[in-house]
């Protein structure tokens, strides 16, 4: 798994985002001393995932390195086997591969 994880990590990084059309959805602000999650729920196909593209390519046009995301999409074929027990490996991995960012304040996990 540690493998398949790597390789989906580095694609990330390497490829572009894909275009997005801008929406106007307004996501609350939160204080900068304050670690929360943002959760996007919805019905199936109606642009959550374009949304999140959005927001990640509005942060790196403020100067954020990308390797300071972390964008995982659960329904790759190649995470079929994944289980609850991997979430942390995903963590190490990404770790791995930029370990610059282990202490960071504020990465971002998609």
């Amino acid at each position: 798994m540690k493998k398949i994880l790597k390789d989906i990590i580095a694609e990330f990084h390497k490829d572009d985002l894909p275009e997005v059309f801008k929406r106007s959805i307004a996501i609350p602000k939160l204080p900068k001393n304050i670690r929360k999650a943002i959760v996007f729920i919805g019905m199936r196909r109606v642009g959550k995932t374009y949304l999140m593209y959005q927001h990640m390519k509005d942060a790196l046009s403020k100067g954020l390195d990308k390797k300071k995301i972390l964008y995982f999409n659960f329904e790759d074929d190649r995470l079929q086997s994944f289980s609850a027990k991997d979430f942390q490996t995903i963590l190490d991995v990404y770790f791995e591969l930029c370990p610059d960012y282990k202490f960071e304040r504020f990465n971002f996990l998609f």
